[in-house]
């Protein structure tokens, strides 16, 4: 039996149920923290002796527009400082913290590596980049080792946002207009995430308040024409992919914007296709950690 207990917020999500289960068949001991948890952290008292971890996978995702900085900043800063509460009365020794590539920016043809400037402009990003400081000083503050996981789209085929709009569409085996889209991104997938962050959880030594930043990628890029097959693979159906001209898609994208600035929903806007049509390459790496400046933070205004 494995001795390390693993405390995970945000355990129910996407990335939590799945790295529940592959924690539990490494017979750790999983322990889940609820959003009630971490707005009361006082109610956690000492009671495991073991090697302890915490995972802190909850948080606001994504960009939404219906939901002001105020709601970015409770549920991605608060939600870290309140975990760390936790370590801090069970005497949890590691924190592990999930947090994004887009704390560099709205980056696109570009390449990124771990000694790239963070220049988030979403709430999204601002409040991803302030969460990740605040776990810095936190864990700093509490002797906790910290390992900061920065991570790009997340690949399976129970993924959500376009990834589901893809995996719908070869499910119903319709035709796939893709096949121009050749520009490459780094992505992840969500099995080498998992077990990167288990590996984490059973190295675990006496706390010495080190920490430590992951910039996270799969070792190939892939455009969304390879993403689709990648894809269409793991579900064993044949994709249908083709290519129209690029011309149409700019056209469908410019009605998009008009119909999204007035309120209405469309399936293509020009921010949705050049996420399909532009390349972000990551350099992936570890390094040590001490100051924001080593994180690559800058001041916000």
């Amino acid at each position: 039996m494995n001795s390390v207990v693993v405390f995970i917020s945000g355990s129910s999500g996407y990335i939590g149920k799945s790295l529940c289960q592959h924690l539990s068949n490494l017979d750790i001991t999983v322990i889940p923290v609820t959003r009630t948890d971490l707005l009361n952290p006082s109610k956690f008292s000492p009671t495991h002796s073991t090697p302890s971890v915490y995972i802190n996978l909850a948080g606001r995702a994504h960009e939404d527009k219906a939901s002001g900085y105020d709601l970015y900043a409770q549920d991605n800063i608060e939600t870290v400082r309140n975990g760390i509460r936790i370590c801090s009365n069970l005497g949890i020794s590691k924190f592990i913290h999930l947090s994004t590539i887009k704390v560099y920016g709205e980056q696109s043809n570009c390449i990124i590596s771990l000694n790239e400037a963070c220049t988030p402009q979403s709430s999204y990003g601002i409040t991803k980049m302030l969460a990740e400081a605040a776990a810095l000083e936190g864990c700093r503050l509490q002797n906790i080792d910290l390992e900061i996981l920065r991570i790009p789209l997340i690949v399976s085929t129970d993924a959500k946002g376009n990834i589901a709009a893809i995996v719908k569409l070869i499910t119903k085996r319709l035709p796939i207009p893709f096949g121009q889209f050749r520009a490459k991104r780094t992505m992840l997938q969500k099995s080498a995430l998992i077990e990167t962050i288990a590996t984490m959880c059973k190295n675990i030594s006496a706390p010495s308040g080190k920490a430590h930043l992951h910039l996270l990628g799969d070792p190939e890029p892939m455009s969304t024409a390879e993403l689709t097959q990648h894809l269409a693979i793991q579900l064993q159906i044949e994709a249908k992919v083709f290519s129209i001209p690029l011309f149409l898609f700019k056209l469908a994208a410019f009605v998009g914007d008009k119909l999204e600035a007035l309120g209405f929903k469309f399936p293509l806007s020009s921010a949705k296709l050049d996420k399909l049509n532009s390349s972000l390459i990551l350099i992936p790496g570890s390094k040590k950690i001490e100051t924001l400046a080593d994180l690559g933070h800058t001041k916000v205004n």
